[in-house]
């Protein structure tokens, strides 16, 4: 009986080293998550990412993945899960390990033409969404845990798209309007709606508050073609005091894509062009205005998308449909996935 003893021993260890050898890799430092879509165009996979292991944790088919927003206290993600059969799309939040924590049913958009629609708070209590009926685009906001909606009576009615909490959860940024021409503050949990700025004439998107709670940044494309001291007025970057007051122009020229703040509040990130259809990578410094190309783009890959890693060492951002994190210690730049497009990445917290 001897020798059964010793097989049964060595088929213990042996299935226990191929567990280990199958376990996930474990992650140390910001998770940064990303989707991407398979060469075949028929499926698609939700990757996690702290730039040393790399874990896939969700394949999809007949699904579409997008607007994936990070959380700021857990390594969560809000990601939309669009069922091309039922054509229904879900909001889901799901961990580290792919597990679904809560679920919010359709219709729900992750963007549009003006840019992203999904916002975490930030205490990662709360996530307010874009809900669509038709053609009609409404704000939503729902317990990140439960999924139960707790959107104010207000709002229900209101166009409105781009949130952006403020450092308390308390406030909300958003742009309003037939041609989304305002950017307004809409207090909680009663819904108000009050103007910040209708500077300068014309569409506005993708209000971004910034981590210190002193500036609004938002991107906007004018109605004339008129000129102010900077320059003629064209798609460019805009910063407001959260508090009101006369908004300045930070770029010349940006294009369509979200801007990051650092976490201290001095950059902000923005895919920026002078002149040329190329987009690069720039910082902006707020106190001086001063801007930086940190990557250049080319004709055919044009960079969107930055976002600041929490501790705001690294940007990560798409170059055509690349993912790409730039150190911005040694200026090293790491190519992540292919298949991945703006808006289909984001850090979290781990």
């Amino acid at each position: 009986m001897r020798w059964q003893a010793v097989l049964a021993l060595t088929v213990v260890l042996f299935l226990s080293a191929c567990s280990d050898g199958a376990s996930q890799p474990e992650f140390d430092g910001p998770v940064l998550f990303y989707a991407r879509l398979d060469p075949d165009g028929n499926s698609w996979r939700l990757h996690a990412t702290d730039g040393l292991a790399d874990r896939e944790i969700v394949h999809v088919r007949d699904s579409r993945l997008g607007g994936l927003v990070g959380s700021p206290v857990a390594a969560q993600v809000a990601i939309i899960e669009y069922d091309v059969t039922a054509q229904l799309s879900t909001l889901a939040i799901r961990d580290i390990e792919g597990r679904v924590h809560s679920r919010l049913e359709g219709p729900i958009v992750a963007a549009s033409g003006i840019g992203p629609l999904v916002a975490w708070s930030r205490n990662g209590e709360q996530i307010g969404f874009t809900h669509a009926d038709g053609r009609n685009l409404s704000l939503r906001i729902a317990d990140s845990e439960t999924g139960e909606l707790t959107t104010p009576d207000l709002l229900n009615d209101l166009r409105l798209q781009g949130p952006s909490w403020s450092v308390d959860d308390e406030l909300l940024a958003a742009v309003t309007g037939e041609e989304f021409e305002r950017l307004v503050v809409i207090s909680l949990p009663d819904g108000e709606v009050s103007d910040l700025t209708e500077e300068p004439e014309g569409t506005k998107a993708m209000p971004v508050w910034s981590p210190d709670g002193a500036w609004v940044a938002y991107w906007a494309q004018p109605d004339n073609t008129g000129s102010s001291a900077q320059g003629p007025l064209r798609e460019s970057v805009w910063l407001v005091p959260s508090d009101g007051g006369a908004p300045r122009r930070l770029t010349n020229a940006a294009f369509l894509s979200p801007q990051a703040w650092s976490p201290d509040s001095t950059q902000l990130a923005t895919a920026c062009r002078d002149g040329s259809t190329v987009t690069d990578l720039c910082l902006v410094d707020i106190e001086t205005g001063s801007i930086e190309i940190v990557v250049e783009g080319s004709p055919d890959a044009a960079i969107l998308s930055p976002a600041f890693s929490p501790d705001g060492s690294q940007i990560a951002y798409v170059a055509g449909s690349t993912l790409n994190v730039l150190d911005l210690g040694d200026g090293e730049i790491t190519e992540v996935a292919d298949g991945v497009m703006w808006l289909n990445f984001s850090w979290s917290a781990n």
